[in-house]
């Protein structure tokens, strides 16, 4: 059956029998997805967690939303809160005198604060235009975070909820994934091979020259991991075989 790897988490999902990997986007975390035959041999930093039900008890994936056995929702009551009643009672016990000094000097500060906000409204913010001008001069054709930037391929588009270094990259019901790894290269290398990966083509060259590697699943499949070396990052990119043409020409334009 083999096992769901996150990267993003740590966590790992052990499939149910029929269940494959194409059966799955992405984690709950919003990591991406790594298929292991056996978890022996993976890095002991991925942890396997559960939630239990609140209801039946069973154990669950961890940040499921529904319990896989009784369907019942997995949210947890919020814990409540002690009633503030101490500043209310002291309040009681003043004097109408201080009641009333208070209130006026209560007064006299919320209206300073309206003035401030109203100045600061409409003084001009030097930041804000520079942010401005930056993004309507941007090409809406090019990815960039502090950590990759990259040309978009045709028809498709970024995931809104990408984090630094690592994009998802949708078309129709498909995506891939661009990574900046932290790990080495020999360390990255042996990630894929145990996720059930072989080298096929350690010499592919990019555009300008640069080489990089090519993965493909043991015993065929659809999925297709590129690895190269860029401007000191590692990056890799995992897609589908059917994209392997847009693949090419994204890492000819990662940076």
């Amino acid at each position: 059956m083999g096992y769901l790897i996150c990267d993003e988490c740590n966590g790992y999902y052990e499939l149910k029998p029929g269940e494959t990997i194409v059966d799955f986007e992405n984690c709950d975390c919003g990591g991406k997805l790594r298929y292991a035959e056996t978890i022996d041999g993976v890095s002991p930093k991925y942890k396997q967690t559960k939630d239990i039900c609140p209801k039946c008890g069973v154990e669950n994936p961890a940040g499921a939303t529904f319990c896989a056995s009784c369907g019942s929702e997995m949210k947890k009551e919020p814990k409540s809160q002690a009633p503030l009643s101490g500043i209310f009672d002291w309040w009681d016990k003043q004097e109408k005198s201080t009641k009333t000094v208070f209130s006026i000097v209560g007064i006299c500060c919320l209206g300073l604060l309206v003035i401030i906000a109203i100045g600061a409204m409409a003084s001009p913010d030097k930041n804000t235009q520079n942010t401005t001008t930056n993004t309507s001069n941007s090409d809406p054709n090019i990815y960039s975070d502090s950590l990759l930037s990259f040309r978009i391929p045709t028809g498709f588009t970024v995931n809104q909820q990408s984090k630094d270094g690592h994009s998802i990259i949708n078309h129709g019901d498909k995506e891939f994934y661009i990574d900046v790894i932290s790990s080495s290269e020999q360390d990255e290398i042996n990630a894929i091979y145990a996720d059930g990966f072989y080298l096929d083509n350690d010499a592919a060259k990019t555009s300008s020259g640069d080489t990089y590697k090519i993965f493909k699943p043991i015993g065929g499949g659809d999925a297709l991991v590129y690895l190269i070396n860029k401007n000191g990052k590692l990056i890799e990119i995992v897609g589908h075989q059917g994209y392997g043409v847009d693949m090419t020409n994204l890492i000819n334009t990662v940076q």
